[in-house]
């Protein structure tokens, strides 16, 4: 079970990634419809992070040896999500404010830059599985505490 998982997650996992990266780009291109409706614009924007928080609500959900809740999945998903859409707008900002990587790197500068958005991704993913933890462990400790409180008199 856990190989097959695991393989899924390393052959999906990209694929996700470079589809939310190419639908936000296409979203982003179909400006010019939000002028027709607000509507539009709100789903064109809200789209992407929804992707987002889909993929690592199922990452969350899905790979982990014991059963998570799917609270406490969600949750972690969606602070994942929104870091992951901020890292996009902000490394988008980077790359194209400071090309100095092109004149010190010239044709190689893709393989630092590439470098640090899988850094900064895999810091992503990581913040949040911990969060969906540290929600469980929390809850846990929490109800612990009850009993004992409850078992005194």
């Amino acid at each position: 079970y856990s190989f097959a998982v695991y393989w899924m997650i390393l052959t999906l996992g990209p694929l996700l990634a470079g589809a939310s990266l190419a639908i936000s780009s296409y979203l982003l291109s179909l400006r010019w419809a939000s002028d027709l409706n607000t509507v539009i614009d709100n789903v064109l924007r809200i789209f992407p992070l929804l992707l987002s928080w889909i993929a690592f609500w199922l990452l969350y959900s899905i790979v982990p040896t014991t059963r998570v809740p799917n609270r406490d999945a969600l949750v972690g998903a969606f602070v994942a999500a929104l870091l992951f859409e901020a890292g996009k707008k902000g490394f988008a900002l980077y790359i194209t404010m400071f090309p100095s990587y092109q004149l010190i790197y010239g044709v190689l500068a893709v393989i630092p830059i590439l470098f640090v958005w899988v850094y900064w991704t895999w810091c992503i993913v990581l913040l949040g599985a911990e969060i969906t933890v540290t929600l469980g462990e929390y809850r846990k400790l929490k109800q612990a505490a009850e009993q004992e409180e409850a078992d005194q008199p």
